[in-house]
């Protein structure tokens, strides 16, 4: 992807951020990919679209550069109405005999249910490095990217109500007991 439809995915990304709540993008991460592109040559670049589950679309452009570290922009879409998903990504990095060389986890992002406004969509560009000591053993031998993205199921509804519970947990208890029964 060129520096300017890069930059261009970034302000929609940032436009589309005051709109969907949940999205963000911060600042310093927008500076810090456009000073990785100036620094450093891109070594290799890679896009794949997956669909990880019914109704689940993940798509990734990952760029790789000369010094390690590794920068992209991953989409997650739901066209479900009633279950939302979380997906996962790991980069691979691979020798000329597509051997892996290294992996680096980027994260795992959460994506709600879209409800009647199908599909909803989500824009997360992040950046990761290989470590430093093991570039310098494998950086000659990368000759290429492989991208591993998945459906990585948490409990977040579930997480939302406990953590609900646990804030208000007295309250809790006061309508649980105002519904008991005697013996």
């Amino acid at each position: 992807m060129s520096t300017k439809k890069y930059i261009t995915h970034m302000m929609a990304t940032m436009a589309i951020t005051s709109v969907v709540p949940g999205c963000s993008v911060d600042a310093t991460e927008v500076e810090d990919v456009i000073a990785a592109e100036q620094s450093s040559p891109v070594v290799g670049t890679i896009e794949l679209e997956t669909r990880v589950g019914e109704g689940w679309h993940m798509t990734t452009e990952a760029t790789l550069r000369s010094d390690g570290s590794l920068t992209g922009l991953t989409e997650l879409r739901n066209s479900r109405s009633v279950w939302g998903f979380t997906g996962g990504l790991i980069v691979v990095l691979v020798d000329d005999q597509k051997q892996p060389l290294a992996h680096v986890r980027i994260d795992r992002w959460g994506l709600d249910a879209c409800g009647i406004r199908c599909p909803r969509k989500r824009y997360v560009t992040w950046t990761a490095s290989v470590p430093a000591d093991e570039w310098a053993r494998i950086g000659s031998s990368v000759r290429g990217i492989a991208l591993l993205q998945f459906h990585d199921p948490t409990f977040r509804v579930l997480e939302r109500i406990f953590t609900g519970l646990r804030d208000h947990l007295p309250e809790v208890l006061s309508m649980v007991a105002a519904a008991a029964k005697f013996f």
